[in-house]
């Protein structure tokens, strides 16, 4: 990989930081928290194991404890139990934080609908599930 391509990729957060900006000064700060990557792969996965959210950010399991009692506390999650195995337990929004996402999602998607014409916007879908596509398939697995 060139020197020029892993700049870019260093600076594509900063890029995408800049367009949460605009508005809201507290979407960007949220977007980017490990609370909401957290609440995003609650939303994607449903029924989510904390061993899952561990590996999926690379977190230490105490980590996601303390994020995950953070989120039930707020009424964002709740935690269910195995049905076969009680020791097991997984992760589901609430109606609560199902709205919280959705608000978010929307209010992400409506900074880069001002920013950039339709056009744009297929693009950079496209590219960026490509590169989500592409980068799902490392080495070795």
């Amino acid at each position: 990989m060139t020197d020029e391509t892993c700049i870019n990729i260093i600076n594509f957060q900063q890029s995408i930081q800049k367009v949460c900006k605009s508005k809201a000064k507290t979407l960007e700060k949220e977007i980017f928290s490990l609370k909401f990557k957290i609440l995003i792969l609650i939303f994607s996965f449903k029924n989510i194991s904390p061993t899952k959210i561990k590996d999926e950010l690379s977190l230490a399991k105490s980590n996601v404890a303390m994020f995950c009692k953070t989120l039930q506390k707020e009424g964002k999650i709740e935690s269910v139990e195995d049905k076969k195995d009680r020791r097991a337990i997984y992760y589901n929004l609430t109606k609560l934080g199902e709205k919280y996402v959705s608000s978010r999602l929307k209010e992400f998607s409506k900074n880069f609908e001002e920013k950039y014409s339709v056009n744009t916007l297929l693009k950079i879908e496209k590219n960026i599930n490509s590169l989500c596509e592409i980068l799902s398939h490392q080495k070795g697995e």
